[in-house]
């Protein structure tokens, strides 16, 4: 009987500390960036890629604000590394290449929204990401990467 109890009592105990479950949560995806075969020259190269963020809902509703900042120590160019040497391009949130995609506080605007959310339900809100290698560089033939970290703040 004791024994009982005290297994009762720890049980209760550690329900008590136990933190409360979060009301929602978020994740994000994305699709590859590829440029293709790179050729140089005059006109600058384009690509797209699309972002997704999926949010889900527990037993209560909630008002998710959030942003997606691409983690990068400068938003004005990133690299492809290859064995042949870099390709230099830019992300763009603007199809049109005016707006620099960025985290927000320097050169690159952070791409921001918010999600209601019904309890027990899901969202799903797709964001488009925009390339562009810059024209007038001659690059090497090679095969070049680049790995990117993108954040979800909510």
């Amino acid at each position: 009987m004791n024994v009982a109890r005290i297994a009762a009592l720890l049980a209760a105990a550690f329900a008590l500390g136990a933190p409360a479950a979060q009301a929602y949560e978020c994740s994000i995806s994305a699709t590859p960036l590829v440029f293709g075969e790179v050729e140089g020259g005059e006109r600058a190269q384009s690509s797209s890629a699309t972002l997704t963020v999926v949010c889900h809902s527990a037993a209560r509703a909630a008002n998710i604000d959030y942003r997606i900042l691409l983690d990068s120590a400068d938003a004005t160019s990133q690299r492809l590394q290859g064995a042949s040497g870099e390709v230099v391009y830019q992300l763009f949130v603007s199809a049109d290449g005016r707006q620099l995609w960025g985290d927000g506080s320097g050169a690159g605007t952070a791409i921001s929204d918010s999600i209601s959310l019904a309890p027990y339900s899901t969202s799903t809100r797709s964001y488009r990401v925009y390339a562009s290698i810059r024209p007038n560089r001659l690059y090497r033939p090679g095969n070049y990467t680049s790995l990117l970290d993108v954040r979800l703040v909510y």
